[in-house]
């Protein structure tokens, strides 16, 4: 029930604009007509956006794009030659830009360049998820910004500094859009543990939010509450939306006898 209920959460709070770019790459097809990105990889994809920890995945994206980029500078024909995003698929491919370059490096699960110096590896089963979030950066922040801040990637020789450097522009780019596209982190994070909370106490709990629903339906509309500080009053608005979709939610369970 609790990961049904942050679940709803998370997705009550995508933007429109957001939602149609995950549609996006969920519709993505392959060449016989059959989706780009399997199902798990999207769902992934979304959680990470969502959830804002994409830190770490953009890093290995960097590096990636490192790797791809190294035959000729340009990432585009490695990734989007990959019809259908598979780890086979990717291994293929980077066979092939191993054999005309020496800057990359194959293991029997992973590829590394060799550029930067030390072995940060990115194994294949990880390609398709990466290959996704790069459709989706250029997706939300467009093809031209993509390209021009990871410009520094497929530029002669790169360190790890230059990848650690473009990394963070990619990611506080990605967290510049999100704000205008997800609630904002305090507020996901206070609601993520109010409905920890609220779902640890049932089934005392359903009947709690059966009564606060009613409560702020009734009794809280159009109300200004002139001695609550802007703040407090903020917050505890908050906590009742957060109750009242969670009772969606349930009532939902309920009928389906999940009660």
């Amino acid at each position: 029930m609790a990961s049904s209920l942050h679940n709803l959460n998370l997705e009550e709070g995508k933007s429109d604009a957001l939602r149609e770019a995950l549609a996006c790459l969920a519709e993505a097809s392959a060449g016989d007509g059959g989706p780009r990105y399997a199902d798990r990889v999207i769902r992934q994809l979304a959680r990470v956006v969502v959830c804002r920890t994409y830190a770490r995945p953009i890093l290995e994206l960097s590096h990636l794009l490192v790797a791809a980029s190294a035959r000729d500078g340009r990432y585009e024909d490695l990734f989007w030659g990959v019809d259908r995003a598979s780890a086979g698929a990717f291994r293929r491919a980077f066979e092939a830009v191993a054999a005309d370059t020496g800057r990359v490096r194959l293991s029997n699960d992973t590829v590394r360049h060799s550029d930067a110096g030390d072995a940060f590896e990115v194994s294949f089963s990880r390609m398709p998820f990466l290959a996704a979030l790069l459709e989706f950066l250029i997706t939300t922040l467009g093809y031209g910004e993509v390209d021009e801040l990871t410009r520094p990637l497929r530029d002669g020789v790169v360190s790890s500094a230059r990848v650690d450097e473009t990394a963070r522009a990619l990611q506080r780019r990605l967290y510049a859009y999100l704000k205008d596209h997800l609630p904002p982190v305090q507020r996901q994070r206070r609601e993520r543990h109010f409905l920890d909370y609220v779902t640890a106490g049932a089934p005392y709990a359903l009947r709690l939010i059966e009564a606060i629903r009613r409560f702020v339906e009734r009794d809280l509309r159009g109300q200004d509450w002139p001695a609550l500080a802007q703040h407090d009053r903020r917050v505890f608005l908050d906590m009742f939306a957060a109750l009242y979709r969670a009772d969606k939610i349930l009532e939902t369970e309920a009928s389906d006898g999940g009660r």
